[in-house]
């Protein structure tokens, strides 16, 4: 047996006798001095033998081999010396010996622990004292950015945490992830904690990495008095998370009445969106707190009639509410304020009175309008000039790709249009401009020839579709100049327009919509453009919304009852279906086999729009005329990801 093994074993029998024995000058098998720090067997192949005793807390073990000439400040391969080792091992009790003989008490371990780290850890708050009295570095930062305050916290330690405070640990550092201690403390519940933060003067209002301020956090967690003491502080009210998740809508989903009331009263949002498109009236629904409820959905009603008073046009009205402390700013439920109202209804004088008032001009509602497009959209040029001169954004495009150029365009209004190109509206915009372009430089309805009905020769009209599929512009000029007629259908009873919407040909529908072509024209299969453009592979959703504005009915239905809506939630078009929703689709609507927009987008696993029609209020229980329902269809073809959805729904 060698000399270091017999070492190892007296150390782990904890036999002091034995050990100094080994160390004893002229003892046959002595340890000589030289390798009083070599590493012991292959049990402890980087450790030195002062190593294995302040794992095993020997006291007189460890005196025995310092008085030898131990090293101290040895450090195995994951930078653990003598001191955290004991530490970690919980013998507190010896910790003092080793800074005695000189351990350093600032040494980082490969994770960037330091001493302090351990011990705030394990709740040592007299050895955490002590060691900060030697000169431990309270506010040292592991690799995690973590501090022996935010170590003693997330480790339940409030009175070790309370004495770090007290000695002056940093309160308002963030660890890698974004948390302060005050996050740490709301997290964890601990309100007096919190409130000692606050007193000592913690920032209310920073955010971790996942967006989340102390108030968002204790809403999160359900720490109702927290979350009032951070609001009584003045915590920011407007926040948002990385979720879109609001303190009101988190209020609400809580059914926490208090603190709802005191957020409506303070402007918050009634309105706002998460990016799961929840809202404070649909987290209240879902709690099932009916005080909550009856809260938020009066405050809508107030908010939407204070905002629709604008419709009278009585500017003195519009100044009293904003002189009782109504916010300009506010939305109804489709996110329209008041300067967007006044805009769509060219009240020039409550514009003007709205403005000079603070309106901001560039809100949008839900599909994306600002005042200025919808001052556009309805013609309103004084109005348009009033919002360019006061800094709206006049390139600001839709969630359907429209600018306000764009829809003074299709209203023929050119004098909307020299305006907005005076004041650098982009004609290109966004890269769907061409269309827009070309429409500017050559006079449209001119290339239709009057009195061409008659149907085309064959060769003509197979050229004349050609062209369409592949989206000749010219080729299609030269053939309406030589009086072909715009409306010319091919074999399957197709128009220009549906053929060009069923090949994608976005810019070549708009073109000829401008032309003149029958927007409302039918395939033989009962199609329109409008039923076509949804169910193109390619999402074309301005021109959907174009359609859409042409008075197309939404829910006209083909000879086997498709709709857009069908086509669309059948193809995937997440945004189109969106945006049908918004402009009424009937979500319920069947084609004549039965099949509903929910069937259809769980047959092909379209989680997202699964999701957003339930949200929408389609009817989980619906089946075909097979008897198949949106949820044996998503089993059958093993979506089992929507198929969970539809269950949750039911």
């Amino acid at each position: 047996m060698s000399k270091q093994t017999n070492l190892l074993k007296a150390i782990l029998e904890n036999n002091p006798g034995k050990v100094g024995k080994l160390l004893k000058p002229g003892f046959m098998g002595m340890i000589k001095p030289a390798d009083i720090d070599s590493p012991l067997e292959e049990e402890y192949p980087d450790w030195t033998p002062l190593m294995v005793a302040a794992e095993k807390g020997s006291r007189e073990i460890i005196e025995i081999l310092l008085e030898h000439g131990a090293n101290v400040n040895a450090a195995d391969k994951k930078g653990e010396t003598p001191l955290s080792i004991a530490l970690k091992n919980d013998h507190e009790e010896i910790f003092e010996i080793f800074i005695n003989k000189g351990a350093d008490i600032n040494a980082r371990n490969k994770k960037g622990n330091r001493p302090l780290h351990i011990a705030a850890g394990k709740g040592y708050e007299n050895t955490a004292g002590i060691l900060i009295s030697r000169g431990a570095d309270i506010n040292a930062k592991n690799n995690n950015g973590d501090t022996a305050l935010t170590s003693a916290l997330i480790n339940g330690h409030k009175k070790l945490a309370q004495m770090l405070l007290s000695k002056g640990a940093a309160i308002n550092v963030k660890s890698q992830k974004g948390n302060s201690p005050l996050l740490i403390a709301v997290s964890k519940g601990y309100k007096d904690i919190v409130e000692a933060l606050i007193s000592n003067g913690a920032d209310l209002d920073t955010k971790n990495a996942s967006g989340d301020t102390a108030f968002t956090e204790a809403l999160n967690k359900g720490h109702e008095k927290i979350a009032e003491i951070l609001m009584n502080n003045n915590a920011n009210i407007r926040v948002k998370n990385q979720k879109g998740c609001t303190p009101l809508i988190l209020a609400a989903s809580k059914g926490f009445k208090g603190i709802v009331e005191v957020l409506l009263s303070k402007g918050a949002d009634v309105n706002a969106r998460d990016e799961d498109g929840e809202t404070p009236l649909s987290m209240a629904e879902k709690s099932e707190n009916k005080e909550v409820l009856q809260l938020i959905q009066a405050k809508i009603n107030e908010n939407a009639a204070a905002i629709d008073s604008v419709k009278d046009g009585n500017a003195a009205k519009v100044k009293k509410l904003l002189d009782n402390g109504f916010d300009i700013n506010t939305r109804k439920q489709d996110g329209t304020t008041m300067l967007m109202l006044a805009a769509l209804n060219g009240q020039q004088d409550i514009v003007e009175f709205l403005i000079t008032s603070g309106a901001d001009l560039h809100l949008e509602d839900e599909n994306g309008d600002s005042a200025l497009s919808l001052a556009a959209r309805q013609g309103h040029k004084d109005v348009v000039e009033q919002l360019i001169f006061a800094g709206a954004d006049v390139n600001l495009m839709n969630h359907t790709g429209w600018s306000p150029l764009m829809f003074a365009a299709v209203q023929d209004r050119i004098d909307i249009m020299e305006l907005l190109l005076a004041n650098d509206a982009n004609i290109d915009l966004g890269g769907n401009g061409s269309w827009l372009k070309s429409c500017l430089e050559e006079d449209l309805t001119a290339l239709v020839k009057p009195g061409t009905t008659a149907a085309p020769k064959g060769s003509q009209r197979d050229e004349f579709f050609k062209a369409v599929e592949k989206g000749d512009w010219d080729k299609i000029k030269k053939l309406l100049s030589q009086g072909i007629d715009i409306n010319t259908r091919n074999e399957d009873g197709a128009t220009g327009l549906i053929a060009a919407a069923f090949w994608g040909q976005k810019a070549l529908c708009f073109r000829l919509i401008l032309a003149g072509i029958d927007v409302t024209a039918r395939d033989s299969k009962g199609f329109t453009a409008l039923m076509t453009a949804c169910e193109c592979e390619k999402e074309q959703l301005d021109l959907v919304s174009f359609l859409i504005m042409k008075e197309i009915s939404i829910n006209d239905s083909s000879s086997g009852g498709a709709t857009a809506l069908l086509n669309a939630a059948k193809i995937g078009h997440y945004r189109i279906v969106k945006f049908l929703i918004s402009k009424g689709a009937d979500i319920n609507q069947k084609n004549q086999h039965g099949v509903t927009a929910l069937i259809w987008a769980a047959d092909q696993g379209h989680k997202d729009i699964v999701k957003l029609l339930i949200s929408a209020g389609a009817d989980v229980h619906a089946s075909t005329d097979n008897g198949y329902t949106a949820l044996s269809i998503a089993e059958e073809n093993d979506h089992w990801s929507v198929a969970d959805i539809l269950r949750n729904a039911m």
